[in-house]
This record gives structure tokens, C-alpha cells and sequence, in this order.
């Protein structure tokens, strides 16, 4: 009896897309995932400012579902309830990144390299668009503040 030979599998034969197709899709589900998912789950606990701060070697579990990779020295995720459909996403960080994925998931991109001052300059100033009034008071003055 003549021995079956069983094909490879392969990622076509798997129908698994091609590397550029995933990220697409992969940047596809963060954005549905930050303007569909995470606003509602704010309002439902009462925030209005979530930021997520990572640094190196010490990620943040939640840091690749909002896009994050390898996360540099210092890197803070914000997102305000502006009161629209979708929160603003800002991010902040000390490296820049070899996807486009910051660029077209996030509203507010910033890269501050590195510095002795590290971080925090950078939260404080008006153009990050964290503003003095979003941090000072927020609609219902909650914010949910994460730190790795």
C-alpha cells in the first residue's frame, strides 16, 4: 500500500496572511479596540484621564493591546475623555519607533530622546496635550493614573 504523503503546512495552506497584512489588521484592532472599547469602559468607571506609564525592562501587560512594543526609557499612553465619540490618545515617548503605528493609532505623537529630566517635562507641558485644565480638573475629576 503506497504511503500517504501529507502536504507542509504552510502559512498559505493555513490561510494565515502575509507579515504586512497582520500588522495592518493588528493596527486595525488597537484602533477599534481604543475608539470603540476603551472610552465606554472609562465612562462606565468614572474616568476621564488614563495614563499608563511604562519604562524599560519593566512593561506593562496591557502595553501591547493599546500598541506598545518595546517600550524605551520612558514612555507615558494617555487617553482623555474629551467628551466625544472616541478619547484623545496621546503618547509620549523617549525613542522613536520603528512602526507607523504611534502615527496612525494615536492623535499626539512626541519623542523626547533621552534626558537626565526623563519623562515628566514632557507630561507637564501645554503641546503634549495634556493641558493645565486636564490635569487640573477633569469633568468628573477622576483620573486612573498606572505605573509599571
Amino acid at each position: 500500500m503506497p504511503a500517504t504523503v501529507t502536504p507542509p503546512l504552510t502559512r498559505e495552506s493555513l490561510g494565515i496572511p502575509a507579515e504586512r497584512e497582520r500588522y495592518i489588521l493588528r493596527k486595525r484592532i488597537i484602533q477599534a479596540k481604543l475608539n470603540g472599547t476603551l472610552l465606554p469602559a472609562m465612562r462606565a468607571h468614572g474616568i476621564d484621564l488614563w495614563l499608563l506609564l511604562c519604562r524599560e525592562f519593566n512593561e506593562d501587560p496591557f502595553l501591547q493591546e493599546i500598541g506598545g512594543g518595546w517600550p524605551g526609557v520612558r514612555n507615558a499612553y494617555l487617553f482623555y475623555d474629551t467628551g466625544g465619540d472616541v478619547p484623545e490618545k496621546v503618547f509620549i515617548g523617549s525613542h522613536e519607533q520603528r512602526e507607523d503605528l504611534f502615527d496612525d493609532v494615536y492623535d499626539v505623537v512626541k519623542y523626547y530622546g533621552y534626558s537626565q529630566e526623563g519623562l515628566a517635562p514632557h507630561l507637564r507641558e501645554p503641546s503634549t496635550a495634556v493641558t493645565r485644565s486636564v490635569l487640573a480638573s477633569t469633568p468628573r475629576g477622576r483620573c486612573l493614573w498606572r505605573t509599571v
